[in-house]
Parts: structure tokens; C-alpha cells; sequence
């Protein structure tokens, strides 16, 4: 919902992060997708590639201020509703 009324009230001054608000690790995401989807994959590190990232949050208060939005489906949660929609397809 929050992408919808973002989308309308989108002009240059107003855009929006949505999202949880809360620190996720690429290796909390892998293991998060290799659990829902009842896989075993093999974790592979490799030493970070000049100029990556290595932390990143969303602030989303903007949205909270302005679309009066707050996030209410956890990463978990929108992960298998994401999952299980591919799977279907």
C-alpha cells in the first residue's frame, strides 16, 4: 500500500524508502530465501569488492511523516509472501 500512495504523491521533492527500518545482512537474506525455499546451497565468500557497500538501513520516516505509513509485514513475512507468488508463477 505504502508503494501505491507513494506513487501518488511522487513528485521530485517527495520520494520515499519503504521498508522495515531494521539492519539485514546479505548472509541473514541468504539464509532467510535457502530456508523458504527448502534448498541447499553452499555459502561463498569472497573478499569485498572495491567501493561496496557494506551496511545499509532504510529510514523510512519519511514515509511515516508524510503517508502516514508504517511498515507492518516483517522481512521474514514479505520474503515468503514473495517466494510462495514465483513459485505459483
Amino acid at each position: 500500500m505504502a508503494n501505491v500512495t507513494a506513487l501518488e504523491m511522487h513528485t521530485s521533492e517527495n520520494i520515499f524508502n519503504i521498508g522495515t527500518g531494521t539492519e539485514t545482512t546479505v548472509n541473514q537474506l541468504f539464509n532467510h530465501l535457502k530456508n523458504l525455499l527448502n534448498i541447499y546451497i553452499e555459502e561463498k565468500h569472497a573478499p569485498a569488492q572495491q567501493g561496496e557497500q557494506l551496511r545499509s538501513v532504510i529510514d523510512c520516516e519519511r514515509a511515516k511523516n508524510l503517508l502516514n505509513w508504517i511498515p507492518n509485514t516483517s522481512l521474514l513475512d514479505g520474503l515468503k509472501k514473495t517466494c510462495d507468488f514465483f513459485k505459483q508463477e
